[in-house]
């Protein structure tokens, strides 16, 4: 959870100041120590200005507890979102392929990836 808001007020800190960097992976251990090691550690890695530290107290403007609804409502609709893309995907191919195999395949175990479908077509 921390991560997450760690980057919501990263992202709010740097469109202030018209910064729009990607940031990327971070490694776990820049979360635990503090808002100000995290965002010590992005300015870092993208070379940004060291005057974003002096921002830092930014972190106390929002309240952590706010991102939970959000965070919970992305994780439920992730899924069915999902396939219903693939749905979408998979109805198009069959309407422009005339003769043929249009399939939708499992390719991973869904607990180790929700995304783990396959869209296979084959012309006759």
């Amino acid at each position: 959870m921390r991560k997450h808001f760690y980057r919501a007020v990263l992202e709010v800190l740097l469109s202030q100041h018209n910064l729009g960097t990607t940031v990327g992976r971070m490694r776990n251990h820049h979360y635990e120590s503090g808002f100000q090691h995290y965002l010590d550690a992005v300015i870092s890695k993208l070379e940004l200005p060291k005057s974003l530290l002096d921002e830092a107290g930014i972190v106390d403007d929002y309240d952590e507890r706010k991102l939970i609804g959000p965070l919970f409502l992305r994780a439920m609709c992730g899924a069915p979102v999902e396939s219903l893309i693939m749905l979408d995907r998979w109805i198009a191919v069959r309407e422009k392929l005339e003769h043929g195999y249009a399939g939708l395949h499992r390719l991973y175990d869904p607990k180790i990836s929700p995304r783990g479908w396959a869209l296979v077509a084959a012309r006759s």
